[in-house]
């Protein structure tokens, strides 16, 4: 008798430890069931209100002036997360690319998608010496930041003043995080305006030989050359592939209303010596928002 009560015992101390493993296990994924649950009951804020706190630390990381604040239009949306793979709404926006100055400048905002917070500015550096000194001289020309339209003369001034511009910025020893030069800084460093001597055409003639050009080559009259488009001068050393290094009138014709068929008008080069014409182009781009972009 003692003997089968003593295994009795043991047999129901099996069973309670089995009833308490049982009871545990299921209290343990009940908790771990609730916790995912109130995890994946948390709603992301919404697209609007995250594109417009956006907006606002936008501005305010990066003390933008009402102006400097305009020139930046929202690109898109995109749920994303975080460097520390927090859930977070991704808003781009986008420098106004009819403005030399903002037109490589794009900016993403990473929003905590549950609180509305700042997660952080992408990027986070800040703008190069050499683009404030750049975009401070465009804007303070008196014929406005579209370069193509200004004259020879202020060409060759601006081309002498970025120049050193860049070369002293080239000099600075820093330790911040610069944004790098922008493209489109990079692609007017590279153009060598001058200044024609008594030997050249005039511009005039450059113009009277680029319209005979055009009319025979793009099937355009006189009345569309005086009626459609608006003309801007360059004088320059060529970088056309077929008169590079030549010393050229660069004739631009431009529509005077701003294209919706991405034809944005011809460029004619006329040799500055000889007169020959040496270089044309139709300038053929698909995005509308290019229109200031495509000219010098």
């Amino acid at each position: 008798m003692v003997y089968y009560k003593c295994y009795y015992t043991e047999m129901e101390g099996k069973l309670i430890m089995r009833k308490r493993f049982f009871v545990l296990s299921f209290l343990f994924v009940h908790i771990i069931f609730c916790c995912c649950a109130q995890a994946s009951s948390q709603e992301w804020i919404a697209e609007y209100d995250a594109k417009k706190l956006a907006q606002q630390y936008l501005r305010n990381q990066r003390n933008m002036s009402e102006e400097d604040y305009k020139t930046y239009y929202f690109s898109e949306a995109i749920r994303s997360e975080t460097n520390q793979g927090e859930p977070a709404w991704a808003i781009m926006f986008k420098g106004n690319m009819d403005d030399p100055r903002y037109a490589t400048n794009v900016y993403v905002i990473y929003v905590n998608a549950y609180s509305g917070e700042l997660a952080y500015v992408d990027p986070p550096t800040v703008p190069n010496p050499f683009t404030s000194m750049f975009n401070r001289y465009l804007s303070e020309r008196p014929g406005g930041s579209w370069i193509v339209f200004w004259t020879i003369e202020e060409k060759y001034a601006f081309k002498q003043a970025i120049t050193e511009m860049y070369e002293n910025y080239l000099k600075i020893e820093s330790e911040e995080n610069y944004l790098p030069v922008g493209d489109y800084q990079i692609k007017v460093l590279q153009y060598d305006y001058r200044l024609p001597d008594e030997h050249c055409i005039t511009m005039n003639d450059a113009t009277l030989l680029a319209n005979e050009e055009l009319k025979k080559t793009a099937s355009l009259t006189d009345s569309d050359l005086v009626n459609n488009y608006t003309n801007a001068y360059s004088f320059l050393y060529s970088d056309h592939f077929s008169a590079k290094g030549r010393l050229v009138w660069k004739v631009f014709y431009i529509p005077i209303h701003q294209p919706q068929d991405g034809d944005y008008g011809y460029f004619v080069e006329i040799d500055a010596y000889t007169g020959e014409v040496v270089g044309i182009e139709h300038q053929i781009q698909t995005v509308d928002n290019m229109w200031a972009y495509r000219y010098e």
